[in-house]
């Protein structure tokens, strides 16, 4: 069972629960299955809990393989023998929690938990009407890493914890270059990339533009704004060429191999990096802030979350596990176990000693100050892919369509999904 319980509560550990009497075996037993793959929950948290909560639940390990667990948990939810406690994106959370799926966490916070022990993104779950639909498990922020030697060799200042969207641009075009005279550049100043989490959101954001407004029941995407926050994208790339092109090749390789001397990325990165290029000198900074004064420092928080329809001793389990995870000892495991895994726990972040990064404090305090999440409400999964399609045919060297068609198209599905996602909320 040992075995079973390291292999799982990794990855993006998950806490399934199945059997008769929606998710709780007869005799008691407390089915917890967890999807397979790369632990980012260490052993001994998991040990810990078994080995002191064995008295009051029978508690029993079932691996199910992780490619498979988005698919089985929605089966799950939709059949009623969905997972007790889950992790999972903190979108699918918020979705899950809006549908009714899950557990409103915030009574339990309220009566189990001193909220002012534990970084603000401990509420980073809450929908717009209070609800707390999941707690985070880590907190995978938003920074710019850069190249301390790359800056070392064009005597480039580094980023501080001030700095402006005009800093970073300068910084960007004084190290971008062509070293070997071939009319192409060699090295580039920053790498932006396409997705939400590090692409236009925080992009959006640095030019204080949400892609829906605050009750999540408008699309705010085709304005003469937006388009300029996604034209600049262009102009990095085309115009000023300081972004890699397309062809550049794979973005981390060329960053660990030092071609690049800033890019956008999020703290589990650190992991890969530290695997690919332990030597690589580099540091990292918060995202500066923006052309409207705007700054922001977007964060993933991937949530634990407690189904609803659980039975009540199978609830009860979830939330002694998640209280085992916040406490002291857990949250020190975490925070030295897995260096992109920021800890939730104020007194474990203020009291680490150094890291690599070094200024991975930094960003966490970042997080507190002016965290944001990925602006998740009624229907995120759907409208937020459709900004990812929007925004990369935009940017490409080719789009498909032209730039006012692609907005207004944009603008038009986000609305629908929107529409339809708060009318079924509504029934």
């Amino acid at each position: 069972m040992k075995k079973a319980l390291c292999l799982i509560l990794a990855a993006l550990m998950l806490f399934a629960v199945t059997g008769c009497n929606n998710n709780t075996a007869s005799g008691g037993t407390v089915k917890l299955g967890i999807p397979g793959g790369n632990s980012l929950t260490p052993q001994e948290i998991i040990d810990g809990f078994v080995a002191e909560y064995s008295g009051k639940y029978n508690i029993e390990i079932e691996d199910t393989p992780w490619g498979e667990f988005k698919t089985k948990l929605n089966l799950g939810i939709a059949s009623g023998t969905a997972p007790a406690l889950y992790i999972m994106d903190s979108g699918y959370v918020a979705d899950a929690g809006y549908s009714g799926a899950n557990e409103d966490l915030k009574p339990l916070i309220d009566r189990d938990l001193n909220a002012d022990e534990y970084v603000s993104a401990i509420f980073s779950g809450t929908d717009m009407n209070g609800h707390v639909w999941g707690v985070p498990h880590a907190m995978n922020a938003t920074m710019i890493f850069y190249n301390k030697d790359l800056f070392d060799k064009k005597g480039v200042e580094y980023p501080a914890a001030d700095w402006t969207w005009d800093d970073m641009l300068e910084k960007a075009k004084a190290l971008s270059y062509d070293e070997d005279g071939d009319g192409k550049n060699d090295y580039y100043g920053i790498s932006w990339a396409n997705n939400i989490t590090v692409g236009w959101l925080p992009r959006m954001l640095s030019h204080g533009l949400e892609p829906v407004n605050a009750d999540f029941t408008k699309a705010q995407l085709d304005t003469p704004e937006v388009r300029a926050a996604w034209e600049e994208h262009r102009t990095w790339k085309y115009d000023w060429k300081i972004m890699p092109d397309d062809d550049f090749g794979t973005l981390y390789p060329n960053w660990w191999q030092g071609k690049i001397a800033m890019m956008i990325g999020v703290a589990a990165n650190i992991n890969t990096f530290e695997a690919n290029a332990p030597d690589l000198n580099y540091d990292v900074q918060v995202i500066p802030v923006g052309p409207k004064g705007s700054n922001n420092c977007v964060y993933v928080p991937n949530m634990w979350a407690i189904y609803s329809r659980a039975d009540e001793t199978s609830k009860e389990a979830a939330w002694d596990f998640i209280k085992y995870y916040y406490n002291e000892e857990s949250q020190e495991i975490c925070s030295k176990y897995n260096k992109g895994g920021f800890p939730i726990r104020k007194s474990v972040y203020e009291n680490m000693g150094e890291t690599k990064p070094a200024n991975i404090k930094g960003i966490i305090e970042g997080i507190d100050q002016r965290g944001h999440t990925l602006s998740e409400g009624p229907g995120w999964s759907e409208w937020r892919t459709i900004i990812d399609k929007a925004y990369t045919d935009y940017i490409s060297e080719k789009p498909t369509k032209s730039f006012d068609q692609i907005m207004t198209d944009v603008q038009a599905d986000v609305q629908r999904v929107l529409d339809e996602a708060n009318a079924k909320l509504a029934q």
